[in-house]
């Protein structure tokens, strides 16, 4: 697995970007048939020990939209304050709207590394009929 292009690209991008992870393993498979994909720890992990650092940059927040994508927030953030600073999910709007529109970038989006090896199977938009029906 971790040979799949993907997943070198990610463990590239991660290392570019100052992805520090030496008490853990990525990606690893569990589950009798390989279902569900995480981390594993290398080694025993003390209690109050720092296995995985991510840094500052590669966290998706106001700031960091705001430094990557400042025409976004200009053009949709700022002209709809309802939406994104009014509303009592507007932090979580604006996130979202953000992931949406690195997504339609492709190939091009600086998170695409990221994006190719996370689960989509918590993210509702992506669920077919059958998946919905079941709430």
């Amino acid at each position: 697995m971790k040979q799949e292009p993907k997943y070198i690209a990610f463990a590239q991008w991660c290392k570019e970007n100052g992805v520090e992870h030496p008490g853990v393993d990525f990606p690893a498979v569990f589950g009798t048939r390989g279902e569900l994909m995480g981390m594993a720890a290398k080694r025993d992990l003390p209690p109050c020990s720092a296995f995985l650092y991510v840094p500052f940059n590669l966290n998706i927040n106001k700031h960091t939209i705001k430094m990557r994508s400042p025409q976004l927030w200009q053009e949709v953030f700022d002209p709809h304050p309802e939406v994104y600073k009014t509303h009592y999910d507007f932090e979580y709007l604006r996130i979202i709207t953000y992931v949406f529109h690195e997504m339609l970038k492709g190939v091009d989006s600086f998170w695409h590394p990221y994006f190719e090896v996370i689960s989509w199977s918590d993210i509702p938009m992506l669920w077919d009929d059958a998946e919905l029906g079941e709430f």
